[in-house]
């Protein structure tokens, strides 16, 4: 085993670098690990937050919500020591369909589901230059039903899902090329809650189950050697709280969760998680002026600082949208960004890592 910094894997050992492209000998390959489905604060899309979002904007009557985005994320890995950079960049779009139907009674229906397309490029600066090259499609859907008691009381339930088909991750250089094969990765997670509204106000709280299953991912070198690993795929237990309230002439949405990522996903030979327990702020205001603004906050969710990658170092979001209020219909358009800054305190390795993202999302909100 050899890698471009020597010196950065007799002291990590190649199970701790995360993310980091490394070779294995002449007759072996390339490959680059990605970050398993718990903490994947890079994305365009919360689904973490799901049934905590859907809970707060549920409707006894029926409605329906469309939204659609476009971002570009700009990471980058910059190893000192080494004098070397890894750039890390993305395209990404997401389309999202949210349903609510009243059944008989006091019983409603809730129905969701967002699919978020990421086109990534890795690039190694050091020579021999690596090029990793990936498309991935990837489903989250949520469905719950909810009772509404004669106290007015709303309690829900139903899964959660992460749903990404077969995709293949292609790593190039000037010595030689090689591919990993993803195979199907499918995790659903339960969850209830529960809501009360009174007035122009509303709080409640949502309980995820964590789940977790594997998927095989298939790397072959251009000589043809293969092997087969397996590859974690985890939906952390989450625990979310949630209030709405006027103040100041605005509405006011708050929303806490604390999820339980470090109970599963990937782990380093001594048995231990790759990943800890993080949180997850988001402060949201309706103002009168038409504007709806949000700023969140995400800690770090990497169990040691050898662990870090740009998909579990802190991040602050920031939204800004113009929302049009028409015959029953919301329309709202605007910026998403996303900021990270963070770095490692392994002196031999003297790692900075910095996330630059944005978006331009849209959507609809109405009755049917």
């Amino acid at each position: 085993l050899f890698c471009k910094s020597n010196f950065l894997w007799n002291r990590l050992g190649a199970h701790q670098a995360l993310g980091i492209v490394f070779v294995i000998s002449a007759s072996d390959f390339l490959f680059s690990v990605k970050a398993n489905a718990a903490t994947a604060s890079t994305s365009f899309v919360d689904y973490t937050s799901l049934p905590s979002d859907y809970a707060i904007q549920f409707s006894k009557s029926r409605r329906y919500s469309i939204d659609v985005g476009f971002g570009l994320f700009d990471g980058e890995v910059k190893n000192k020591q080494a004098d070397s950079k890894r750039i890390d960049r993305r395209l990404s779009s997401h389309t999202g369909l949210e349903v609510d139907s009243p059944l008989v009674g006091p019983f409603s229906l809730r129905i969701g589901a967002i699919g978020e397309t990421i086109r990534q490029r890795q690039v190694e600066s050091l020579e021999p230059q690596t090029i990793i090259d990936s498309t991935t499609l990837t489903l989250y859907p949520v469905s719950a039903l909810t009772y509404v008691t004669p106290a007015g009381l709303e309690i829900y339930g139903g899964l959660s899902g992460f749903l990404q088909p077969t995709h293949t991750q292609v790593i190039k250089s000037e010595l030689e090329s090689a591919t990993s094969k993803h195979s199907n990765a499918v995790a659903y997670a339960t969850h209830f809650g529960v809501t009360r509204r009174g007035g122009s106000g509303a709080a409640g709280f949502t309980y995820q189950l964590g789940k977790q299953s594997t998927r095989t991912v298939k790397k072959e070198a251009s000589d043809g050697s293969t092997i087969d690993l397996n590859e974690a795929v985890h939906l952390p237990t989450t625990i979310s709280i949630y209030a709405q309230f006027d103040s100041a002439g605005a509405k006011w949405t708050i929303l806490a969760s604390s999820l339980s990522a470090g109970e599963g996903g990937e782990r380093a030979e001594s048995g231990s998680s790759l990943r800890d327990d993080y949180l997850k702020f988001r402060l949201t205001a309706d103002l009168a002026s038409g504007f709806q603004a949000s700023v969140g906050y995400q800690t770090a969710s990497y169990s040691k600082s050898a662990y870090i990658d740009l998909d579990s170092i802190p991040i602050i979001t920031s939204k800004l949208a113009y929302v049009i209020q028409d015959q029953g219909r919301r329309v709202f358009v605007g910026p998403d960004c996303k900021v990270g800054r963070d770095k490692q305190s392994i002196p031999e390795v003297n790692a900075e890592y910095k996330v630059n993202a944005c978006a331009l999302i849209g959507g609809i909100y109405g009755s049917l």
